[in-house]
């Protein structure tokens, strides 16, 4: 796919990343998070990484996303399918304060205790420990939320923008927020949540 540094697609229960530029598969396996972790650790700062469209991918650990990657997941389901965490885990984490953005899809958590979506600003996913700077989330949906869906809660976290972003708790879902943002320039147009469970937090939103 053209401007995607690597595309992720499937093939029967094998999961395999195609180099965009070489059109050859570089990273295969039948274990997800083993293939995508493969790819984020062998890009460039300001990469593209891309999802085949209509496919469904089952992650069972946890993903650490480089400095300044963007993401675009349109049409594509990601469900986690492992055991539940002792600790809060993110599904995806960045290694550092520099923009990551992520661009549609669907990241279902499969209403599981002590898992969710996207946790930037830190290495667990939960209690950042440093700020993001300039990242966007746009045209995400975040489904069977059973406690937290999106974090990013540093209070110097800039430039951050949530664009039509949809949450959904599970039937069993917690009292937790679905969405917890701060920082000093936050700004959000289009956020939903389907069932209001639980209320979002956004600080410093415009």
């Amino acid at each position: 796919v053209h401007g995607c540094g690597f595309v992720l697609y499937v093939d029967g229960t094998t999961y395999l990343a195609r180099n965009g530029v070489t059109g050859a598969n570089a990273y295969s396996g039948t274990i997800f998070a083993t293939v995508i972790q493969n790819v984020f650790s062998n890009i460039g700062a300001g990469d593209t990484v891309c999802f085949n469209s209509g496919d469904t991918f089952s992650l069972t650990a946890q993903v650490t996303v480089p400095v300044s990657t963007s993401i675009f997941a349109y049409g594509v389901t990601i469900r986690w399918t492992g055991s539940a965490p002792a600790a809060d885990t993110a599904m995806f984490v960045n290694s550092a304060s520099i923009a990551v953005n992520w661009y549609g899809g669907t990241i279902d958590q499969n209403d599981v205790s002590n898992v969710f979506a996207i946790g930037f600003g830190s290495s667990l996913g939960a209690n950042p420990s440093f700020a993001v700077t300039s990242s966007v989330i746009r045209d995400l949906r975040i489904i069977n939320i059973l406690d937290d869906g999106l974090i990013m809660q540093h209070t110097s976290n800039t430039n951050i923008h949530i664009d039509n972003l949809y949450t959904l708790k599970s039937s069993t879902g917690t009292s937790a927020d679905t969405v917890e943002v701060t920082g000093t320039s936050v700004y959000v147009s289009g956020f939903f949540d389907q069932n209001n469970v639980a209320a979002s937090s956004f600080t410093s939103a415009y």
